[in-house]
């Protein structure tokens, strides 16, 4: 029995070389497809519009570690104010080329190791937003700053290409997993608001300054296209 599994031993390695080279191949072909795709995100990304009604907002640099990290498709941080209140609340989106890039990085990972302590782990807030009930991970973190304590809430969601928005990081890995999106990325988006901010005050800025990514969203889902199988 063994000289015959022997004998068809280098058959079975042929066979395995051979359906590795396939599957690598159409990762390839999945690359170049989705060039477009990027590009599409990109230009979504740029037309998010500076002021939204009284939120005048100003873009933030992040640092160059994080865009060395997540290799971004398109990076986008906004710091907003409010005319009548006062209030500020800042946006971040990043898209990833690739969906691998985004597995580990959201915030009870990210923001510990800059020094922020999670006072509260994730809860979920549900929203009507993008025409859809949109369920959000919502975090606490806190920190000393100089001589000032710092609270912030953190809404927390992913945009992921066919399986849509989702809030947890086991969706991202199973996205990397498959060769046939992974292409396309991972998107997540971040809303950093004071944690003394009242919650209906909170649920309506959330509104107002997400609404106008919902093209972003929706084209990084791919709504619209579709992957080659």
């Amino acid at each position: 029995m063994k000289r015959r599994l022997l004998q068809f031993l280098p058959s079975l390695i042929s066979l395995a070389l051979v359906v590795g080279l396939f599957v690598q191949v159409r990762a390839y072909a999945a690359e170049e497809d989705s060039a477009e795709f990027h590009a599409t995100v990109r230009g979504a990304v740029e037309r998010i519009p500076m002021q939204v009604g009284e939120w005048s907002g100003g873009d933030v640099r992040l640092p160059a570690a994080a865009g060395k990290l997540l290799k971004p498709n398109a990076l986008f941080c906004r710091h907003y104010r409010h005319a009548g209140t006062g209030r500020t609340v800042t946006v971040l989106l990043v898209h990833c080329r690739d969906s691998r890039d985004m597995t580990g990085h959201y915030p009870p990972v990210c923001y510990p190791g800059h020094g922020w302590t999670m006072t509260s782990g994730a809860q979920y807030e549900t929203i009507t937003l993008w025409g859809e009930d949109t369920t959000f991970a919502v975090y606490g973190f806190s920190r000393t700053e100089v001589n000032r304590f710092v609270q912030c809430v953190i809404y927390d969601v992913f945009v992921l290409p066919r399986a849509g928005l989702r809030t947890e990081m086991s969706d991202v890995v199973s996205a990397s997993a498959d060769y046939r999106v992974r292409p396309y990325g991972a998107a997540q988006v971040q809303v950093i608001l004071d944690a003394g901010m009242p919650e209906e005050e909170r649920r309506e800025a959330l509104r107002e300054l997400l609404e106008p990514l919902a093209p972003v969203v929706e084209a990084m889902q791919l709504k619209d296209g579709g992957t080659k199988t």
